[in-house]
């Protein structure tokens, strides 16, 4: 006896159940996994959303929380989102909402303070301050913030 192919909507939903996703990367894992047609995706996520199921918002405001959970700066954050597919209006917008509640020096601090038996491993003050700075860089704080964190550190230890 043949399987019945899942419809694009039944599809959608089971992806959706293993694994939070934004519009685009659902657009995308249907069409290259499934093979399903543009309108068929589009009625897909047309429905999916209407039903509360799918949300570029929602799931923007989740990882934004994950990522600065993990010590994440701004300028990091926009780029992962951006490669999520969210919209850089929908996500300048979750960022800007988010700094009201937050302060990225003290962000800054926290990574540094989790980070501190690593850095303090490196003697030598000049490639530990690069070290600090490359870190912070990476993990996208503005450069101002970078080197605010960096004198504060360097205080620290005196």
């Amino acid at each position: 006896m043949a399987q019945q192919q899942k419809s694009a909507i039944e599809t959608a939903a089971v992806l959706l159940g293993r694994h939070a996703c934004t519009v685009a990367e659902l657009r995308r894992k249907l069409f290259h996994k499934e093979c399903f047609s543009a309108e068929e995706i589009e009625t897909a996520v047309a429905r999916l959303q209407e039903m509360g199921y799918l949300s570029d918002r929602r799931y923007a405001e989740d990882y934004v929380s994950i990522l600065r959970s993990k010590g994440y700066g701004d300028r990091r954050i926009y780029e992962k989102l951006k490669q999520k597919g969210i919209a850089p209006g929908l996500a300048g917008e979750i960022l800007s909402a988010d700094a009201g509640n937050r302060d990225p020096f003290e962000d800054a601090m926290l990574l540094l303070e989790r980070r501190a038996r690593r850095i303090d491993s490196v003697e030598d003050p000049r490639k530990r301050n690069h070290r600090i700075l490359c870190m912070l860089a990476g993990r996208g704080f503005t450069p101002d913030v970078a080197c605010r964190a960096l004198k504060a550190w360097a205080e620290r230890e005196r």
